[in-house]
């Protein structure tokens, strides 16, 4: 890949073109960051397959960090579920998940480890929260009242404290 900026657009166009499950693997340079989808057949359009839920893992870099190092050890064949290829393809987006949140909170944990099955929700809800205090961030350096500014200030502060309490729950 020519930049890191673009692999999660790249890795969805990858995964939406291909209508099988796929554990698509990024590297550039010497970083690697692994995607992965939900795929299910559409219910508007007979034939069709829907890619959803998409999963990009932060990039890893050489030498591997603790993180990085329990996410490949996760993804090694002996930790996976081998009953069928879909138990096998949701172990590795569990990994992948595992990742994502440990870019946040700094420790790996997948499976049984994991407080709560609503996980994904969770840091989709932590990333919008994110978008609206940059967005909320952005009006206020334009804002010029001070009453506005205020208010746009606790707003935000709200959010912030939303934010923090998602993360501690991941």
């Amino acid at each position: 890949l020519g930049s890191r900026s673009r692999a999660a657009r790249i890795a969805e166009m990858i995964q939406r073109a291909i209508p099988y499950p796929v554990l698509l693997v990024l590297a550039e340079g010497s970083g690697l960051a692994v995607s992965v989808a939900h795929k299910r057949f559409s219910l508007a359009e007979k034939g069709s397959i829907v890619a959803e839920d998409f999963l990009l893992s932060p990039w890893a870099q050489e030498p591997p960090g603790d993180v990085d190092r329990a996410f490949h050890e996760a993804l090694s064949l002996r930790n996976l579920a081998l009953v069928d290829f879909y138990a096998l393809y949701r172990s590795i987006t569990d990994a992948v998940l595992g990742r994502c949140c440990a870019e946040l909170t700094g420790r790996f944990a997948t499976g049984a480890a994991v407080a709560a099955p609503d996980r994904r929700a969770r840091l989709d809800e932590h990333e919008a929260l994110g978008r609206e205090i940059a967005s909320l961030r952005g009006t206020l350096r334009g804002e010029e009242r001070f009453a506005e500014k205020v208010e746009l200030n606790t707003r935000i502060k709200g959010l912030e404290a939303r934010q923090a309490a998602i993360k501690a729950s991941l």
